[in-house]
């Protein structure tokens, strides 16, 4: 019998399968450095908090994900994608235009206009 947080060696299979498929390099950092490309800034403490106080979004439950190997009982593709997407703070996409990404489910984005700031928030 195994502890349910662990898991079964079918599943260990599969996801040692993905490894070893053939289809991604495991050591190729490209989506990192594209990830992190333009990176200026990032909260010291990745916490939004609500006008009452309470956090709204938090990052530091995420901290696990700051281990590279996936655990057994994750996909390893998902699990590096995730940890691509802790990648957060204030991005330089282009001249004029900046992004704040990973502190809220989707991006905002500022483009410097001639006359002031455009902020697309979806």
């Amino acid at each position: 019998m195994h502890d349910r947080r662990d898991a079964t060696k079918h599943t260990e299979a599969a996801q040692q399968a993905v490894l070893t498929a053939g289809g991604l390099d495991w050591t190729d950092q490209r989506d990192f450095e594209d990830a992190s490309r333009g990176f200026i800034a990032r909260l010291e403490t990745p916490t939004v908090h609500r006008a009452d106080g309470q956090p709204s979004w938090d990052l530091t439950a995420y901290a696990f994900l700051e281990r590279e190997e996936a655990p057994a009982t994750v996909n390893p593709s998902l699990w590096r994608q995730a940890r691509l997407n802790m990648l957060h703070g204030l991005f330089k996409v282009a001249d004029r235009v900046y992004q704040v990404r990973g502190l809220d489910l989707s991006v905002i984005s500022f483009i410097e206009g001639d006359s002031g700031w455009i902020v697309i928030d979806p």
